[in-house]
């Protein structure tokens, strides 16, 4: 908001608007601007010679600056309310909006500041919606511009600058596993998630465990993440890990195979605009690499990483990818989501449903364990785990000994 309790006008001035992106870390998330709204008051009270928005493009996959300048803003009509509305169009060119200066020819004196939710105030506003969970602090500086071709006048100057903070509400993330499998009827057998209470009343978790046969098809045994935000925040890359925690061994000369679950199609439910996420990429571990458990991205190197190209939603919202021949056993996936999104309604939340179908050709407990964090994030609540395991039954075989002394035959007698 601009104000001057001044009796003389302001002639020249600039407003610069910066700090949509916290620390300038672009991919990390910020405010993504929709439209940027100049106030009727502000109209009447300013000549405005120009405005030049500022951001970042793309350029040969590296971003540079690049500045639009909007130089007639009769093209863009006054609401319903006299404000002037720049909608997102103007700068569809720009990756990231990252801020705007506003060139004025005059302000007008005796601009009195009225209370914050007045409309009869000046002002800029930039509407957009937040995709980090960090605080994002756009910052103003309003200053005169009184040199001139070869006068410079820096010195009578003055300039005024203030912060407002959005204190953006949290992504809070539920995961929760179930177990699934197909019996030889047809039904389907399933251990869920559940909640049970300490006896000071404190909830805690109870993973599901669910008794399945050996040697299952791929169609007929599969564990499954449902991931909630029950926020009504955006967030912007996030990542969901789920581990094989059977998988491991070498095979040797007199057993061919490799321990554990073998995971053989990937599932993924509620992906795409207006649904729960948008996914980026899914890396796959093969049984031998356990580069997922490094501290550091540089040394996470995954046996294969499969675009957003090769992951097309359908019409509903699924998203189905098949693991390859050369993934001998997948020991780990981390599915890479680029958006997960806020919920309108915290009645009906938004779902988004990973499943992992495989085959059960092992013995034991066959372990899962999954985890779900916002990258980037330093919210403890944007973060959480779960885990499933399947029982696989052993072949119960039975030998029971007898003894039997065999009869006696007489021999036959003369007559």
């Amino acid at each position: 908001m601009i104000s001057n309790d001044s009796i003389s006008e302001i002639s020249p001035a600039t407003l610069d608007i910066t700090g949509l992106y916290p620390d300038e870390d672009y991919t990390a998330g910020g405010l993504v601007a929709s439209k940027i709204l100049l106030s009727e008051n502000l109209l009447k009270k300013a000549k405005i010679e120009k405005i030049v928005l500022h951001g970042k493009a793309t350029n040969r996959g590296t971003l540079v600056d690049s500045d639009i300048t909007l130089d007639d803003l009769e093209n863009y009509g006054p609401d319903a309310n006299g404000n002037v509305v720049i909608a997102k169009s103007a700068w569809n060119t720009l990756t990231y909006l990252t801020g705007m200066t506003v060139y004025f020819q005059r302000i007008s004196d005796s601009i009195p500041l009225a209370d914050a939710a007045d409309d009869g105030n000046c002002y800029v506003q930039i509407h957009g919606t937040p995709t980090t969970e960090r605080d994002i602090t756009p910052h103003g500086v309003l200053k005169t511009a009184y040199s001139f071709g070869e006068h410079d006048q820096t010195a009578l100057d003055q300039t005024v600058e203030d912060t407002v903070t959005l204190n953006v509400s949290k992504v809070l993330p539920e995961l929760k596993a179930s177990v699934h499998a197909i019996r030889k009827d047809g039904t389907e057998a399933s251990a869920v998630q559940s909640v049970r209470y300490d006896k000071n009343g404190i909830a805690y978790p109870v993973y599901p465990t669910l008794a399945v046969p050996n040697r299952s098809e791929t169609e007929q045994t599969w564990y499954q993440f449902l991931l909630t935000n029950n926020s009504r925040s955006t967030s912007s890359h996030a990542l969901l890990q789920v581990n094989m925690d059977s998988v491991g061994n070498a095979p040797t000369d007199c057993l061919k195979d490799i321990e554990g679950f073998d995971t053989r199609k990937i599932v993924l439910n509620g992906i795409g605009d207006g649904r729960a996420a948008a996914i980026e990429k899914i890396e796959l571990f093969d049984w031998d690499n356990t580069t997922y458990t490094a501290d550091t991205e540089a040394n996470i190197v995954p046996s294969l990483t499969v675009g957003s190209d090769a992951l097309t939603a359908d019409a509903d919202g699924n998203v189905t990818y098949t693991v390859p021949d050369t993934i001998q056993r997948l020991r780990s996936v981390r599915i890479i989501f680029s958006r997960i999104y806020g919920n309108t309604d915290l009645d009906n939340l938004k779902e988004m449903n990973l499943k992992l179908y495989g085959s059960t050709d092992w013995v034991g407990d066959l372990k899962a364990s999954a985890r779900f964090e916002v990258i980037g994030s330093i919210n403890e609540a944007s973060k959480t785990a779960s885990k499933a395991t399947m029982q696989v039954a052993k072949t119960n075989l039975v030998i029971t000994p007898s003894a039997n002394r065999p009869k006696r035959t007489r021999p036959a007698t003369r007559a």
